[in-house]
C-alpha cells in the first residue's frame, strides 16, 4: 500500500526535526546557543538581524533550546492565565483527571468587585475617611494594589507614621515598604524600591530616601546594622548598573 503525499511530508519533517535535535544535543552545535554567541551572530547580519532573530526564536523550541526571558515576559504581560490554563488542561488530560478549569471565575489578587472607575468613585472617599488618609494617596494605592490597598491602609491604622509620604516625587508611603516584606516576599532593598514602588521610577529613584526605607525594612526583616549597610551598598550598585546601560 502506497503512502500519501501528506504522510511522506510529515515523515520527512519528523526526520528533519530528529536529526536537528540529535546534532544540537550531541555535537558542538550546542555551544552556539549561548546568549553571547547568538547575539554576535544576529548582529553580524546588519539590517537582516530582526528576521534572523525571529527565525531563531521560532525554531528554538523545536530544537529544545532553553526559553529566553522574552518567552516568559511575553506570556506574563499578556495571556499568562490562558497559558496556565492550557498547561493545567494538558496535565489533567495526561493524568486522566476530568475537572473544569475555574481560572475564568477566579479574580486575580487585588481584583476589583466592579469596574475600575466605579470602584474609585465608591472606595476612595470611604477608605480615605475610614483610614484618615488623603484621597489622592488612597487613589494611588488602588492604582498599585487594587483591592489589596485596604491591607496597606490597615498598616497605617496600626502605625500612623506608616502613612507618611516617602518623597515629594511620589505618593508612595512607608506602609508600602512594610507590605512588600510581609505580603510580597521582598527581601532586598533594591527589590523593595526599584521593583515594587513608584518611587523607583522617579528621577532620583529613591536615592535620598534609601536610608530611611532600609531602616523601616530592616526592622521588619530583622537586619543587623551591618546587613542594612550591605543592602544600601547593593542598592547603589544596582542603580549604577542601570545607569551604565544608558551610556553610549
Amino acid at each position: 500500500m502506497g503512502f500519501s503525499w501528506q504522510t511522506l511530508k510529515f515523515a520527512g519533517l519528523l526526520m528533519f526535526i530528529v536529526v536537528c535535535i540529535a546534532l544540537f544535543q550531541w555535537t558542538d552545535l550546542r555551544r552556539y546557543a549561548k546568549p553571547e554567541e547568538v547575539r554576535a551572530a544576529i548582529q553580524s547580519v546588519g539590517y537582516l538581524a530582526p528576521l534572523l532573530y525571529l527565525l531563531i526564536y521560532s525554531i528554538g523550541p523545536v530544537l529544545f533550546v532553553p526559553g529566553w526571558i522574552i518567552t516568559i515576559a511575553g506570556g506574563k504581560l499578556t495571556t499568562y492565565r490562558n497559558m496556565a490554563k492550557d498547561v493545567v488542561d494538558v496535565a489533567c488530560k495526561t493524568l486522566g483527571t476530568k475537572k473544569a478549569c475555574v481560572t475564568e471565575q477566579k479574580p486575580l489578587a487585588g481584583g476589583l468587585p466592579m469596574g475600575y472607575d466605579d470602584y474609585l468613585k465608591e472606595a476612595v472617599p470611604e477608605m480615605s475617611a475610614r483610614h484618615r488618609v488623603n484621597a489622592e494617596t488612597v487613589r494611588h494605592l488602588i492604582q498599585f494594589y487594587g483591592s489589596r490597598a485596604e491591607r496597606v491602609l490597615e498598616l497605617v491604622d496600626m502605625d500612623p507614621s506608616m502613612g507618611e509620604a516617602i518623597s515629594p516625587e511620589s505618593r508612595d508611603i512607608y506602609a508600602q515598604v512594610v507590605y512588600s516584606t510581609m505580603e510580597e516576599g521582598a527581601r532586598t532593598l533594591s527589590d523593595i524600591i526599584l521593583r515594587r514602588m513608584h518611587l523607583g521610577m522617579t528621577g532620583t529613584r529613591g536615592r535620598k530616601q534609601a536610608e530611611k526605607i532600609a531602616e523601616v525594612a530592616g526592622k521588619e526583616l530583622k537586619w543587623s546594622a551591618e546587613e542594612r549597610l550591605q543592602h544600601l551598598e547593593n542598592y547603589h550598585k544596582d542603580l549604577s548598573k542601570d545607569n551604565d546601560c544608558l551610556k553610549p
